[in-house]
């Protein structure tokens, strides 16, 4: 997430207002994108050279185009003659001229004295941390359910495919009717999910459920569009990329919890219920969510 997330999310945010949670939307999608192609393209290299030399080949795929990517990425428009959004302006003659053309930002330390800063950390920390164990656990859940291993594994193909899709249309939703807003309403869904697989006892139950919360994940892509428009564009990677360090590190124990639970209970249903209250108290805490203010002087 390091080399991929906070980079290239924080460079789209500061390179677009109008159109911000669009503009995520479509850079993330192709997370959830590789999610359909990787999986197949792994299993055959495992299958022709064995892990090891699938584990090196993969490695060297992600270095090479993430090296490649970046030598065509550039960090601000202005440094371009751009402004934001693509629209065309006089390139800045000085340092001083170029920090005018910024909107107004927060630096890293004046976020961290803001309630709205640790609120965020807070609520992403809540539904980060449940977020994958449908990844990690979906497909055992599925074969304990007595489903074919082959359409057990269907299930992680399906959460991608929907959540390539959410990507796409919950930036252009969160950009017209409000980013709060939508990520309430996603939080919402994927607790719904989660509910939904609790219950979930066959493949037609457990598919429904998996495209609810592969949709819902799609939140994910305007997370970085609510920091910015919070926080403003200067130092939104510094910003970014501290929340995702702090809320973003429980998701690695999420399934390791539900693993426990499953091990001491023998069902994942408990584990489930876990991760619909969570993003249940997510939500409960984004009515508490305000825009901050500076301090003004007397």
């Amino acid at each position: 997430m390091s080399a991929t997330y906070v980079p290239c999310n924080a460079t789209v945010v500061r390179w677009f207002r109008r159109q911000r949670g669009t503009a995520l939307s479509i850079t993330s999608s192709g997370a959830s994108f590789g999610m359909l192609i990787f999986p197949p393209l792994a299993t055959a290299l495992i299958i022709a050279f064995g892990w090891r030399e699938a584990y090196l080949t993969l490695g060297l795929l992600a270095v090479v185009g993430i090296i490649a990517c970046a030598t065509f990425m550039v960090r601000d428009p202005e440094k371009i003659g751009l402004d934001l959004d693509g629209q065309h302006r006089p390139v800045p003659s000085s340092a001083a001229t170029y920090d005018i053309l910024l909107e107004e930002s927060w630096t890293l330390t004046e976020a961290k004295r803001t309630s709205a800063f640790w609120l965020l950390n807070v609520i992403f920390t809540f539904t980060w941390l449940v977020v994958f164990i449908p990844m990690v656990h979906i497909v055992p859940f599925a074969i304990d359910l007595g489903i074919f291993p082959f359409l057990a594994a269907m299930t992680i193909s399906v959460i991608g495919f929907a959540g390539f899709a959410g990507r796409l249309v919950v930036g252009p939703i969160s950009d017209r009717y409000g980013r709060l807003s939508t990520v309430g309403v996603s939080l919402l869904l994927q607790a719904l999910s989660f509910g939904a697989f609790a219950i979930s006892r066959g493949p037609a139950f457990l598919y429904c459920a998996a495209s609810l919360f592969g949709f819902s994940y799609g939140v994910t892509a305007i997370f970085p569009a609510l920091i910015g428009d919070f926080f403003g564009r200067s130092e939104v990677g510094a910003i970014v990329g501290f929340i995702t360090a702090l809320a973003g590190a429980p998701a690695a124990f999420g399934p390791l919890l539900a693993g426990y639970i499953y091990d001491v209970s023998h069902s994942y249903t408990a584990a489930f219920e876990l991760s619909a209250a969570l993003n249940i108290a997510a939500l409960l805490l984004l009515f508490l969510l305000k825009q901050p203010q500076r301090a003004t002087s007397i």
